[in-house]
């Protein structure tokens, strides 16, 4: 009885091994970085009209099945071009097991340097919330964001509050 038992506890095993190095193996190779840079950025913009730029990025998989996307800068500018976020070299981390439940879990945030400006209205509210408010729609869509807040760390950052 007790081989029996260790017999299947080692197939279980070798299994989930085995399922675990052919994703991180093989996801990889079904990431095309240029297609994901446009679906991101034209998604951002037809759900807000916000505009991101997206440079000199890459995705990779950790040994965590984590997706990580590092990009050398990433800027979010209002529809008429006024930026009000700058990210220089980032690197973040998306659980991969969470969008499987249609779920984005961002789970770790690091960047060199950030840059994040706007105004204060007479009505306490900052400039992008009152665009956000305003001009974004509450609608149902595939992927919601996790409730939980990632890891972030950011040596040199500005706030400006004007």
């Amino acid at each position: 009885m007790m081989k029996v038992f260790k017999w299947i506890l080692v197939v279980l095993c070798s299994f989930l091994v085995a399922l675990y190095l052919s994703i991180y193996l093989v996801l990889p190779y079904f990431l095309n970085q240029k297609d994901y840079s446009k679906i991101i950025t034209k998604k951002i913009k037809e759900d807000t009209g916000l505009i991101v730029l997206i440079q000199g990025y890459k995705l990779s998989v950790s040994p965590t099945l984590n997706l990580n996307i590092k990009a050398k800068e990433i800027q979010a500018l209002y529809p008429d071009k006024r930026p009000f976020l700058d990210i220089k070299k980032s690197d973040i981390s998306i659980s991969t097991l969470y969008l499987l439940k249609k779920e984005i879990r961002i789970t770790q945030i690091k960047a060199d340097e950030l840059q994040f400006s706007t105004k204060l209205l007479k009505n306490g509210k900052s400039t992008l919330q009152d665009y956000i408010e305003k001009n974004v729609k509450s609608q149902t869509t595939v992927f919601s964001f996790s409730k939980n807040l990632p890891n972030i760390t950011v040596p040199k950052y500005l706030i400006k509050l004007t």
